[in-house]
């Protein structure tokens, strides 16, 4: 009897330890976007792409200063790139 449980503990204790690494490794994992690209739909081309979501939010203000009626529609996404495993950008 003793030794079932022992085993029962130390599973239980590996499965924990199991779980923290896997939850360190999946936080680790979040990628931030590269650039940030400014849309009008997902079925249309980006209309530009930039390096922060402020100079995107001004190219989009600056198309309805303008008189640009399709800038109304204009969203901001990000973007990320495609990279290999191990790629430290």
């Amino acid at each position: 009897m003793l030794e079932l449980m022992t085993m029962a503990v130390l599973l239980v204790v590996g499965l924990m330890g199991g779980a923290i690494i896997g939850g360190v490794y999946v936080l680790r994992r979040k990628v931030e976007p590269d650039g940030w690209a400014v849309v009008e739909g997902w079925e249309h081309p980006p209309v530009g792409m930039f390096s922060e979501p402020r100079t995107a939010k001004l190219h989009i203000a600056n198309e309805i200063a303008r008189g640009n009626v399709d800038a109304h529609a204009y969203v901001v996404r990000g973007v990320v790139l495609v990279r290999e495993e191990g790629d430290p950008r």
